[in-house]
């Protein structure tokens, strides 16, 4: 019901029964969102200056797309919208039924390309006047001062598709499409992954603008420090690494929120006209976070491209309540993975490997891992996908391993359990997926 609301309706709510102004208030707004954009701050700020609305509130969601410069031009303009309408599903048999649902004009009219880039030109300015002026951290300061009950930060970029590991993130998909009206048959803000058919703009081209991110950890480093989850980026969509980068030039560093942290989920990608320094500044800026989360339960790392500087993130910090490890997009070897685990292992109860290559030499080094690590941790739910050996890339057109040896892999990690659940799945891509679970095991654990 809340999501319908007028803004203007939200700053004069009222609840006239006593027993929900106490009761139900707590219920109406778990989470906010939050994006420098003047409709959205103004609803954050009446919903955070409301008295009984901002009881309940415990996560903020952070909208991380941006009106972008580039889409300005006309070319830009039309190849984005091409990209937005293949992204999700359209076709040209029903291409006007998929402008209507999702309030676009269609840029190949010459009419509608005039009004669409009239209005994303004034959307874009917009923006550049809230980030340029700092209304947008006013804001921040302003609303989070009034949210001590606040728990959870998510930055993201995509509100389709919710993460279906290792914390399932309840889709947000109502919140695309009630931005997307309000937009006005103009396109939406790009997401992270730019996408444009010239050399200039090439995916990963654009550096990305990490002012409204900057301004919300230092809003956030003030009055939430007892953050306990962090939820930055998706495997659907990684965040940009240079967030990290960002995070040096706060006055109150980020890692001041990490001793209080109990889950962290980060999936972030470097841009590829990002330079060799500074990609390793950003990777140790997330890493020295990382290990000053000495209460972290469950961890959640991955990154867009196989860097083997990314293993420092993992590899060296011992978080002693550690119970649910989920890394992906990683290179390593037999033992690099032995020594993440070995510190864990009395805590571990859940772990989630994917797309991870093993470096050894011959392709039964993940039968042979399996029995290790089934020697070593006594876990109650294991999930593996993709998971490719160096080796087997070498002689073969695939570079998964085969869904036998996969299951085989869960089995000798599962041994402790005498008859664990099993389910495998082959994806449209030929990568194998396995779970395998002791029955009374929940599924996926709640942190926050």
């Amino acid at each position: 019901m809340a999501k319908w609301l007028p803004v203007s309706d939200l700053k004069s709510a009222r609840l006239t029964c006593t027993r929900w102004s106490d009761i139900g208030a707590t219920m109406l707004f778990r989470r906010i969102y939050f994006s420098p954009r003047k409709i959205e701050m103004e609803a954050f700020a009446n919903i955070t200056q409301h008295p009984l609305l901002r009881k309940g509130v415990r996560e903020l969601i952070y909208d991380g797309r941006l009106f972008r410069q580039e889409c300005l031009k006309e070319r830009e303009y039309t190849a984005t919208y091409d990209r937005y309408r293949d992204d999700y599903g359209s076709d040209d048999e029903d291409d006007q039924a998929w402008r209507d649902w999702h309030n676009l004009l269609d840029p190949r009219d010459p009419e509608s390309l005039a009004k669409g880039l009239q209005g994303y030109a004034r959307l874009f300015d917009e923006q550049e006047h809230i980030l340029n002026s700092g209304h947008d951290y006013q804001s921040l300061l302003a609303g989070l001062e009034r949210l001590p009950t606040l728990t959870t930060l998510r930055i993201q970029d995509n509100f389709f598709f919710g993460d279906w590991l290792p914390l399932y993130d309840d889709v947000d998909d109502w919140y695309e499409e009630k931005t997307a009206r309000d937009f006005a048959g103009v396109l939406p803000p790009s997401s992270w992954n730019p996408w444009s058919n010239t050399e200039a703009a090439a995916p990963g081209g654009w550096a990305w603008d990490c002012r409204g991110v900057s301004n919300l950890f230092k809003a956030v480093s003030r009055h939430c420090r007892n953050i306990k989850g962090l939820f930055l980026g998706s495997q659907a969509s990684k965040a940009p690494l240079a967030f990290f980068h960002s995070m040096a030039t706060i006055p109150i560093h980020m890692a001041e929120l990490a001793p209080n942290l109990r889950v962290l989920k980060v999936d972030c990608e470097a841009s590829t006209n990002d330079e060799d320094e500074t990609i390793s500044q950003e990777i140790s800026s997330l890493a020295a976070m990382a290990s000053q989360a000495k209460t972290l339960e469950a961890l959640s790392t991955s990154m867009g491209t196989r860097d083997d500087r990314w293993l420092k993130v993992v590899l060296g910090p011992v978080w002693p309540q550690l119970r649910v490890l989920d890394i992906g997009d990683i290179r390593l070897t037999q033992a690099n993975f032995i020594a993440i685990v070995r510190p864990h292992r009395a805590t571990l109860s859940q772990m989630k490997l994917r797309n991870i290559c093993l470096l050894d030499d011959h392709e039964e080094t993940w039968i042979e891992l399996g029995e290790k690590l089934g020697q070593l941790v006594k876990l109650d739910f294991i999930l593996l996908s993709g998971l490719v050996s160096e080796a087997l890339m070498q002689v073969s057109d695939g570079p998964y391993l085969a869904a036998e040896t996969t299951l085989e892999v869960a089995k000798k990690i599962m041994k402790w359990v005498a008859r664990p659940e099993l389910l495998t799945s082959i994806h449209p891509d030929m990568e194998a997926q396995v779970m395998a679970k002791r029955k009374t095991a929940p599924m996926s654990p709640v942190f926050v």
